[in-house]
């Protein structure tokens, strides 16, 4: 075990004890105790696994899909639109695209559904991947895609 205070005094030619707080510069202390380990976290912090990130595939066009939403600026501060666009992640095409006024779960669902009926794709051969934003896990998008046997 280090005695700090004591190591402290002699690299720094501080008197020993200390007259006052002022000859401790709190960075060198804690430096000199992390030199030595002997300093830890002291409160309890949950440790979460890490994640892993999906890694999409795909060998040919339809059969994975990215989509999301973004806002673009109206024509007024403070207006904005929202735009859904889902992409073939093979071709990078635009399999389906809206631009709305509102964000919302059912107007995403909409567009996944016409979109699956627009390319004439099997919904058993496609992986439709999301981020973590509210409207793709929101109910009606997940009803949706249960619905459809996609992966």
């Amino acid at each position: 075990m280090v005695n700090c205070a004591k190591v402290m005094a002699a690299r720094m030619h501080f008197s020993w004890p200390p007259t006052c707080s002022s000859q401790w510069p709190l960075t060198t202390f804690y430096r000199i105790l992390a030199d030595n380990d002997q300093i830890k976290e002291r409160r309890r912090i949950a440790k979460h696994p890490s994640r892993t990130k999906p890694e999409l595939v795909a060998t040919a066009p339809n059969e994975c899909w990215s989509w999301d939403i973004t806002k673009l600026k109206g024509p007024t501060k403070g207006i904005y639109f929202h735009l859904y666009v889902i992409l073939d992640i093979y071709s990078r095409y635009s399999v389906g695209w809206r631009v709305e006024t509102i964000e919302s779960a059912e107007l995403a669902g909409e567009l996944i559904n016409d979109a699956i009926e627009n390319q004439g794709v099997d919904p058993r051969d496609l992986t439709i991947h999301a981020d973590n934003g509210a409207s793709m896990q929101s109910k009606s998008v997940a009803t949706l895609l249960s619905d459809f046997p996609c992966n």
